[in-house]
């Protein structure tokens, strides 16, 4: 998996000069291009590269790495028409079609729309039908989108069915259920019509829009983003966006996907408990939401699943006896924790079944002014003493505490190093960092010790065999057996010859017809590195062989 991401960032850094960086491979830094100083960061999606952020005018933004397909979205609205005796259809609605009530009667009854008759023309609307929406005053959905085509178009398709150049749903009134085919009661019609936008504020940081005025003056504090481990009903990867505003509540933004480019719709206030408010605010790659209080203690948020993206409830947690909560890290199965006097705390037992988990355990002398977690449980902090970042070293599933703190040397790709600055925030949590590929493991000298003692150890066992000749007669032999093995071509199980031989050193399997006429697949054994019996859920037995090349199963 390393390999697979090795372009892609595994941590965002912020500088104390509002500078966001991101670690590349191995130590190495890039800084993100940003016109506007950033206070906080929340990393939010790996594969996207998606950093939320909130600016010196307490305004969340995000940036987005430029895609190699770019964002695009679908503007939609819908043309509605009735029919009448005297016009077939027409868009003459209703006084009780949703907006195509008339406040000129005689106008109505008369069948003689004009100009001046502003509501009888109102037959554009969202799919509800509710909310009207003119052709010609759609917009794109905010500056930071361009549209992508230069015309509205008729949507042809209706629900996986072919309508036709004219696009026409029916239905008996409005609203309801809509069909493809026109029948006798059909008296009202609809279509939809289509037309594309793209995202070209990429690269950079971009204002989340504002629905309304009391949108635009809210001011955030602290911003999370997590949850891109989840599914969804609609199949798409969300991101879970939860901030903290300046009164100390906690909001949540919608709809944050790539269809919105990450910007999501709208902001949504959720309660707290009574006469709480909140300071700061976490959440994991997976379910795990937790909040620090302004007095010191901790929310844990409950309910959240698959069907309930953000949860129904909190539950209280006390701090450690001897520490007020600064601030808290969400990991994958794990939570870390952070007192106001710097000491690093961890929660024990934390589960689905038991998402507060059951207790606190401090983590050496080691003071930190920030914690984070990666995707795949590794733990990051800034030292109080130098403000530097420091990993943790062996934490997995049987030593979840870790073993020690190790300072990172990082290395700015522009030559000018990590000392010009001092780091304020971090952020891991859509993050997958391997340990290994970076080699923070590298400075374990007695690991390389023991690595060299057993290599040449092998090398000296090895080598009272090298007189020997192999097990495997040298004059040649062949073994067969008859197989079924699975044709994606035809669907079904065909029957199959194995020939496994030997000629002269030339050590080969090979896979024919039952006739042993055709040969359809022919490998080395020297190849083969692992063979397995498998059983699949129906009960039948497979013989899996991987090669370093190509891997076929039989």
């Amino acid at each position: 998996m390393a390999s697979a991401m090795s372009d892609t960032s595994k941590l965002y850094i912020l500088s104390s000069k509002g500078k966001v960086f991101a670690l590349k491979n191995g130590n190495h830094l890039e800084r993100l291009e940003s016109a506007i100083e950033i206070k906080r960061i929340a990393f939010a999606n790996q594969s996207r590269d998606v950093v939320y952020g909130i600016g010196s005018d307490l305004k969340v933004c995000v940036w987005v790495a430029e895609p190699e397909v770019p964002v695009r979205q679908v503007v939609e609205l819908y043309q509605n028409e009735r029919w009448t005796p005297t016009r077939g259809y027409s868009d003459l609605l209703l006084p009780t079609d949703r907006f195509g009530f008339c406040v000129c009667f005689p106008l109505f009854f008369c069948g003689t729309p004009t100009a001046s008759c502003f509501w009888c023309r109102h037959h554009w609307s969202d799919e509800s039908g509710r909310y009207h929406r003119p052709r010609e005053e759609v917009e794109v959905p905010s500056a930071h989108w361009q549209w992508d085509s230069a015309n509205w178009e008729i949507d042809e398709n209706f629900d996986g069915q072919l309508l036709g150049p004219d696009g026409w749903t029916y239905a008996i009134d409005f609203p309801a259920t809509y069909s493809p085919d026109k029948r006798w009661n059909s008296m009202v019609r609809r279509r939809r019509w289509i037309r594309t936008c793209r995202y070209r504020s990429t690269n950079r940081f971009a204002d989340l829009p504002c629905r309304d005025q009391s949108e635009a003056d809210l001011a955030f504090i602290d911003i999370a983003a997590g949850g891109c481990d989840l599914s969804y009903p609609d199949g798409l990867t969300h991101v879970s966006v939860w901030a903290v505003s300046v009164l100390g509540q906690v909001y949540i933004r919608p709809v944050c996907s790539r269809t919105t480019a990450y910007h999501g719709m709208l902001w949504m206030r959720v309660d707290l408990p009574e006469g709480m408010e909140v300071s700061q605010i976490a959440c994991g790659s997976a379910e795990g939401v937790w909040a620090v209080t302004a007095t010191g203690w901790a929310l844990v948020r409950t309910g959240i699943s698959r069907d309930c993206q953000y949860g129904s409830g909190w539950s209280t947690v006390e701090p450690p006896f001897d520490a007020l909560l600064l601030q808290v890290t969400v990991g994958p199965d794990s939570v870390w924790a952070l007192g106001k006097d710097g000491s690093v705390w961890f929660r024990q037992n934390i589960k689905k079944s038991c998402p507060a988990g059951t207790g606190w355990v401090a983590i050496s002398s080691f003071l930190a002014t920030c914690l984070t977690v990666s995707r795949n449980g590794e733990v990051f902090a800034l030292g109080s003493a130098d403000r530097q970042l420091y990993w943790r070293s062996g934490v997995s599933l049987e030593d979840p505490h870790g073993r020690a703190w190790k300072k990172l040397s990082l290395v700015d790709k522009s030559g000018e190093g990590d000392n010009r600055d001092l780091w304020i925030w971090i952020s891991a949590t859509a993050g997958f960092l391997d340990s290994r590929s970076a080699s923070w493991e590298g400075s374990e000298e007695w690991k390389d010790e023991v690595m060299t003692q057993l290599s040449s150890r092998f090398s000296k066992e090895m080598q009272g065999f090298s007189t020997l000749n192999r097990a495997i007669s040298r004059t040649g032999w062949k073994n067969s057996a008859v197989l079924k093995v699975w044709s994606g071509k035809q669907a079904a199980w065909e029957d199959c010859k194995v020939e496994v031989g030997c000629d002269e050193d030339d050590e080969q399997a090979t896979l024919l017809t039952a006739d042993g006429e055709k040969v359809h697949i022919s490998m080395l054994i020297s190849e083969v590195t692992a063979v397995q019996l498998h059983e699949d859920p129906q009960g039948s037995q497979e013989l899996w062989i991987y090669t370093a090349f190509l891997t076929r199963a039989a």
